[in-house]
């Protein structure tokens, strides 16, 4: 079985196992990266999903709008 296959079908088989358990969870996939997330529209979207979590989360606020 090709890798990207194999990976696929995990991601599928736990997004099923979360749904199935009544759990909320986020799942951002970003094309043609592998352990980093190289690439700035990329970067700049992942660590303004980490801003976000934190305000939501931590500050129980939205953050700031950026550009």
């Amino acid at each position: 079985m090709k890798p990207i296959i194999a990976v696929s079908l995990l991601l599928l088989a736990a997004t099923f196992c979360l749904i199935n358990a009544g759990r909320q969870f986020d799942l951002m996939l970003y094309p043609r990266k592998t352990h980093g997330i190289g690439g700035p529209q990329a970067r700049i979207h992942l660590f303004n999903r980490i801003r976000d979590h934190f305000h939501r989360e931590l500050l129980g606020s939205e953050a700031p709008k950026t550009e």
